[in-house]
């Protein structure tokens, strides 16, 4: 029972004072910040961090704006001071509390009431301090003192005498190794460096008047079609003596329960469930995910006096990676089945983590999920992610690769580094290990490829004795470490680990074929998109291209007098460093000069769209040599240019589009030869399939040249030929490259259009295409092209350019119309409305 008194201040917490269960209660919000050393204090919210608050209080600009960035790095070289008070009523003093941190960043000291109850240096834990005989009745003060993440490190780097090879931290110390914090923060190649300090999770208090139930894990002992067995652990923190019993009960019903009496401190009963008839938990696409709640309860006589609701799903998981005639494999089993992974890497969606919300990981997954996707991959370089991420991937089949936060460069390992570790390996595992969508762990993000490959001794002065040592303590840090904490913590995991990714290098051609890559030839080695078809792996965990987001969000951060590739703003929203080049290159090259600043962002978009299809299609065909395709990236931690398919604010580039259709889960993809074209049908799906493919080729007029049909037999999880054509016999002696084949793949629930172009098609090969538009019977928008050939077609509202339609960025052949729909809750205008195709890019329209 809470109770609060009317007359009480605005800040008194409301105390269940008399309640059998534990309960959180949240701090106040508002706080204060000062810059230590200063007398001035601003108002603060929590969670939040130092950069966010001064913008609030108006003294520093938006960072996200122009280069103004640039100008705040002196926010990172100082030491910053949170403070609230809030109220007790009394007789809640004497109740057993905890004071609660999900997140520190990074260097704090924590005062209750003026004593010193945390020390923090680890952003990745949580943080749970004992507050018995702390807390007093009115007012108590709580302060937490963070030191410049930088100045916390720097005599570590100068006693140490070497500088490690983190290339991505924007500054010549690289002090970023030392400090458990996102790497990104400290500058990548998609990011600016905003070296934040502040309380970037929720702070609570949590009163446990007994007892509280710290944690219950899940083991599959058996899984079978008639019945499941599963043990839980259930790990009790007890804050006085317990005599009772431990519950574990599904659908309100105990199924099992075990004596619990035990002192003050920490105890463990493992119980056992039979589940008739088990409904198996699959990755989206395969079948359903689902969800079992189980509630656990430590219960004395009538009083329950702490209460646990988790959801697991039963399922098994295999990572087979091991030697075979072609080198190294690399894949998943689930339940038995061999997956193919469709995939995206994701990175923090917001520089300033404390801005997510439930609200837009609600929106990631719906974006993930219509673009046919079935494994995230949660980027070293970045943060573990909150709650509700793994939440709603577990809800929606998506598997999660994970990667321990370790990135692009060798790390210290003396016995205080290695024992922060530690804590937080076993506090991340601990945490994320009751979850079906959690498929595999992983160590760090391309350290072995970096020893490998990346010329280190040279670029940063080491002797050969040096880097030895560098080398053999990173290998205890990944290769003992980690997977012994994994195997304590996660034992049905303990298989499903791999210390670096990758494990073949794309800079070294003598490991092809040797598990996973990350394949960057076509963006840092300068190589044409033809390129991902001539090195396909056994697992491809990174490739990909940049553009440019589309004007509307170009102009968050950009004024018209910046709409140009060289000026300032959009120089420091690019933060590769030949980023801008590149792009603008690889436009000229395949479509001539672009005329106009918005053609040449629209352009960027469907060239990155165009090359990743290359690459899914190779990967795909490819199978089961190849039994995974995962694209860098996602989304944005912030607005520009980038390797994304989302952008910062939630708008779709081309290439989100394009990827939803080419991860469709039963797909027709060509294949062009030298004097053939091929049709494939892949089909990812358990299930065989009975399918129809209907093929024409079609002049861009929509002059019919050829058409034809066959009938398909595609085995689950196969890749089958379908058709394969002479393409002068096709032609009939004329030429093709103003023609398009069709294909569209029908039966047991598909139905698939792909395009395939004999050539590459440039301005001078289209004309005016005569796209028309109406307002459809749904709410829908109905686009017919009347004249000829309209690719790729972008269709928005000035009036709501955050409205991503249901397809866009689409070939719109003659005569055949298509309808789109606008996101749920929007209505479609004609008015306002801006239809793009290519040739209105290429000729300046």
């Amino acid at each position: 029972m809470t109770t609060l008194s009317k007359d009480l201040p605005s800040n008194a917490l409301p105390i269940p004072v008399r309640q059998d269960g534990p309960a959180s209660v949240p701090l106040p919000r508002r706080w204060s910040l000062r810059e230590v050393g200063t007398e001035r204090w601003l108002p603060a919210t929590v969670p939040g961090c130092n950069f966010t608050d001064l913008m609030e209080a108006g003294d520093i600009a938006d960072p996200f704006v122009g280069d103004n960035f640039r100008s705040l790095q002196w926010i990172e070289e100082r030491d910053w001071e949170y403070r609230t008070t809030f109220f007790l009523e009394p007789g809640a003093e004497d109740l057993h509390a905890d004071l609660v941190f999900e997140g520190l960043d990074t260097y704090a000291t924590v005062r209750l009431n003026g004593d010193v109850v945390l020390e923090s240096d680890n952003m990745f834990r949580r943080y749970r301090v004992c507050c018995d005989g702390r807390l007093r009745a009115g007012d108590n003060e709580l302060s937490v003192t963070i030191r410049s993440p930088l100045a916390a490190v720097r005599d570590r780097h100068e006693r140490g005498g070497i500088t490690y090879p983190a290339e991505n931290d924007d500054s010549e110390a690289k002090l970023s190794v030392y400090t458990r914090k996102a790497a990104c923060h400290f500058g990548w190649d998609w990011a600016p460096r905003l070296v934040s300090s502040g309380i970037c999770r929720p702070a609570y208090l949590e009163v446990v008047p007994h007892c509280r139930i710290a944690d219950a894990a899940m083991t599959v002992e058996r899984l079978e079609d008639d019945s499941a067995t599963v043990s839980f652990a259930v790990e009790v923190d007890a804050r006085e003596a317990i005599d009772g019993v431990v519950r574990v009960l599904r659908a309100g019903a105990v199924a099992a329960e075990a004596p619990l009496a035990m002192p003050p401190g920490r105890a463990s009963r493992r119980l056992s469930v039979i589940i008739d008839e088990p409904r198996r938990w699959w990755p989206r696409g395969l079948g359903e995910a689902h969800l079992y709640a189980f509630d656990f309860e430590v219960v004395a006589g009538e009083r329950t006096l702490a209460a646990l609701r988790r959801r697991f799903g039963l399922r098994t998981i295999e990572f087979v990676n091991q030697p075979d005639e072609h080198g190294r494999s690399f894949y998943f089993k689930i339940n038995g089945l061999p997956v193919f992974i469709r995939g995206a890497n994701y990175i923090p969606p917001d520089m300033f983590a404390h801005r997510v919300d439930d609200r837009p990981y609600r929106q990631i997954f719906a974006d993930v999920v219509q673009a046919n996707i079935n494994m995230l991959r949660v980027w070293g370089g970045g943060a573990y992610e909150s709650p509700a991420f793994y939440d709603l991937a577990d809800e929606h089949g998506i598997l999660v690769w994970q990667d321990f936060m370790f990135a692009n460069t060798l790390y210290p390992a003396d016995e205080a580094f290695l024992a922060n570790v530690s804590g937080e390996v076993a506090d991340v595992v601990r945490r994320l290990r009751h979850h079906a969508c959690l498929a595999l762990w992983c160590g760090n993000n391309e350290i072995d490829m970096g020893i490998a490959c990346w010329d280190w001794p040279a670029k940063f002065a080491y002797t050969d004795a040096q880097f030895a040592a560098m080398v053999s303590a990173n290998q205890r840090l990944f290769r003992q470490l980690i997977p012994d904490l994994v195997a304590t913590h996660d034992p049905g995991r303990a298989d499903c680990y791999l210390p670096s990714s990758p494990q073949s290098f794309w800079e070294k051609p003598s490991t092809a074929g040797q598990g996973n890559s990350h394949y960057w030839g076509v963006w840092h080695g300068g190589e044409e998109f033809p390129a991902y078809r001539e090195n396909v792996p056994r697992f491809m965990t990174e490739f990909g291209f940049q553009s440019f987001p589309g004007a509307a969000t170009v102009a968050r951060y950009a004024g018209p007098e910046d709409w140009d590739v060289d000026s300032a703003a959009m120089r420091a929203h690019q933060r590769h460093a030949t980023g801008n080049e590149r792009i603008t290159e690889g436009i000229r090259r395949r479509f001539g000069v672009a005329p106009g600043f918005a053609n040449m962002l629209y352009l960027s978009q469907v060239l990155q769209a165009e090359g990743v299809r290359i690459g899914i299609e190779a990967h795909r065909l490819a199978r089961p040599y190849c039994m995974g395709t995962v694209y860098w990236q996602l989304n944005d931690a912030w607005p520009g240019a980038s390797w994304s398919g989302i952008d910062y604010f939630g708008r779709w580039k081309a290439l989100h589009y394009e990827v939803r259709r080419s991860f469709e889960p039963t797909t027709l993809c060509f294949e062009a030869g030298r004097k053939t074209v091929t049709a494939h049908v892949v089909n990812d799906r358990n299930e065989p399939l009975a399918l129809t493919v209907d093929l024409e080729i079609l002049r861009f007029s929509g002059e019919p040249v050829w058409a034809g049909r066959v009938e398909v037999a595609a085995a689950g999880g196969s890749v089958t030929r379908a058709w394969r054509g002479d393409v002068a016999g096709l032609a009939g002696g004329r030429q093709l490259a103003d023609c398009v084949l069709v294909g569209r793949l029908r039966g047991g629930g598909v139905d698939v259009t792909r395009c395939h172009y004999f050539g590459a098609v440039r301005g001078r090969a289209l004309t005016d295409p005569g796209v028309v538009a109406a307002v459809g019977d749904r709410n829908t928008l109905r686009l017919e092209a009347t004249a000829s050939l309209a690719r790729y077609v972008r269709v928005s509202q000035r009036s709501d350019e955050t409205a991503n339609f249901s397809d866009n960025f689409f070939d719109l052949l003659p005569g055949r119309p298509v309808e789109i729909a606008p996101p749920e809750g929007r209505s479609v205008r004609l008015s306002g409305l801006k239809i793009t195709s290519l040739v209105d890019a290429l000729r300046g329209a």
